[in-house]
């Protein structure tokens, strides 16, 4: 469903795709998201696309008196069953059960990723871990890299490249990973002090790189990527959506 955005919202591919499966609402959130939680509670799986300040700002008061009402038990636990059941495409995504992808593209989101995935590993414990590296030629690649290095997590990184023109050269990549690896970092994930570095290898296309990884990889081992949205993009393409 949408809220005549979907150009916008690129809700338009779902529906030149599956038409008889979307619903222009007009410019109404509030009637948007009332069928949306009636079509919802009749058991179907609906996503009601809009922009997040019309989604809080025009629809909060049918939200809060109507659809709210609606729901006879603790409307606290449904909003967290909800959250804990929430994905968001490219961020900390499992696509396969050791298979994450994360959109972080710059040197903002990259501490928040390399964070969650020291707290996955940690959790996991998995015998080896591998990543999967490609980034934009217009961003700070080489703070990337010194975080990725200093955070000492990976212990097999791959370096590849993207369809698109903005894509790095993955000899720049390796090269920067080469001049880091004589400031190893520290293994936070497991607590293991001292030195640690990675096995860097270079594998320019994306899907060939990503055949090679997985064919390494094990069932106690983990694969994470990160480094761009066209990669993200690309891999998901590849793989497609884990049931």
């Amino acid at each position: 469903m949408d809220a005549d955005l979907s150009g916008s919202t690129k809700t338009a591919v779902f529906a030149k795709e599956y038409p008889e499966r979307f619903f222009n609402m007009g410019i109404a959130e509030q009637n948007m998201y009332e069928a949306a939680a009636g079509l919802a509670l009749s058991g179907k799986i609906v996503c009601a696309s809009t922009f997040a300040m019309f989604a809080s700002g025009r629809a909060f008061e049918i939200i809060r008196e109507h659809i709210a009402d609606s729901v006879s038990e603790d409307i606290n636990k449904v909003i967290l069953r909800a959250l804990n059941k929430f994905i968001m495409p490219a961020r900390m995504e499992k696509l396969r059960k050791n298979v994450i992808i994360d959109g972080a593209h710059n040197t903002d989101a990259m501490p928040q990723f390399l964070d969650a995935a020291a707290e996955m590993i940690k959790r996991e414990k998995p015998e080896r871990v591998y990543f999967i590296f490609a980034v934009s030629n217009d961003k700070d690649y080489r703070g990337m890299v010194r975080m990725i290095n200093d955070a000492a997590l990976f212990d097999e990184i791959f370096i590849t490249t993207f369809n698109s023109y903005r894509k790095t050269d993955v000899n720049i990549i390796k090269n920067l990973f080469d001049e880091y690896s004589g400031k190893a970092g520290t293994k936070k994930a497991d607590d293991t002090a001292g030195e640690f570095r990675p096995v860097v290898r270079t594998i320019p296309e994306v899907k060939k790189c990503l055949a090679k990884v997985l064919s390494k990889l094990g069932d106690r081992e983990l694969l994470f990527t990160a480094g761009s949205l066209y990669l993200a993009g690309e891999i998901e393409e590849i793989l497609g959506f884990e049931e």
